[in-house]
């Protein structure tokens, strides 16, 4: 039996997403939500249980992006999938897209207005 436990806040995406499965064509998809452990993708048909290994590939801002995900559940909403390593670099390189207050050398929590911090080098 698997356990999802989401420590990590999910916030809205739409992205385009090909899902490979074994050597299969790949199948489209959209994600529709994020987080740095997972995400909820809406797709067509087909249907995959939990426990299965895909590959997910897309592409954003220039990056191409292949990394596997583990379903955990599907609902009406979607196909929920976990990453077995955190994506901290693909959460913060998508929401900073969504979020203007944000870069990807900013922490999210971090407003606009806030001072930031000056780093030295040595």
């Amino acid at each position: 039996m698997l356990i999802e436990r989401r420590y990590c806040n999910r916030q809205p995406v739409h992205l385009d997403v090909s899902i490979r499965y074994r050597d299969q064509y790949p199948l489209p998809a959209t994600a529709r939500n994020l987080s740095q452990e997972g995400m909820l993708l809406s797709l067509g048909p087909a249907v995959f249980p939990r426990g299965t290994l895909l590959d997910l590939e897309f592409s954003h801002r220039g990056c191409k992006w292949r990394f596997p995900a583990l379903v955990v559940h599907r609902s009406s909403r979607g196909l929920g999938v976990m990453f077995p390593d955190f994506q901290p670099d693909l959460y913060r390189s998508l929401t900073a897209a969504a979020n203007p207050s944000s870069s990807p050398e900013t922490p999210l929590s971090q407003k606009r207005d806030e001072p930031i911090p000056q780093r030295s080098i040595n």
